[in-house]
């Protein structure tokens, strides 16, 4: 049930903030996910289970991590009495906010996502955050 999906994105969520720091040397790379497993001292399940397709898992994963972050934060903001103008300015700031202490990670990640195979990796995650935001 939930609880279980719960502690899936928990272990996906330490594993990907252990890896971050490392992507600012090794870019979205196995090295970097497998120095991340290495920080956590194999406390979280292994890598391949939780992204079977590794970086574009990772990469999607990502983006799904800032998004919950958003919500998150645009819950203790009162939404109902802004427009849809106000709305969509104030969750883009707020993302941008969330994004910034990651800015080399990013870099990187949208190098990663420019390959021409990671394209629809790259549309998806997009697809989703806007979804959220209009």
């Amino acid at each position: 049930g939930a609880i279980m999906l719960d502690n899936k994105n928990h272990d996906k969520d330490r594993l990907l903030l252990a890896m971050l720091p490392h992507v600012v040397f090794d870019g979205w790379s196995l090295k970097s996910l497998a120095a991340g497993t290495r920080d956590l001292n194999g406390e979280v399940t292994q890598a391949t289970l939780l992204f079977p397709r590794g970086m574009r898992d990772l990469a999607i994963h990502f983006g799904d991590y800032i998004d919950r972050e958003m919500l998150t934060e645009l819950d203790r903001i009162d939404m109902e009495n802004l427009s849809v103008r106000e709305r969509i300015g104030t969750s883009v700031l707020l993302r941008l906010r969330l994004l910034s202490p990651h800015k080399e990670a990013i870099r990187r990640l949208l190098s990663f996502l420019a390959l021409p195979g990671n394209h629809p990796t790259s549309f998806k995650i997009t697809m989703k955050t806007i979804e959220l935001i209009t």
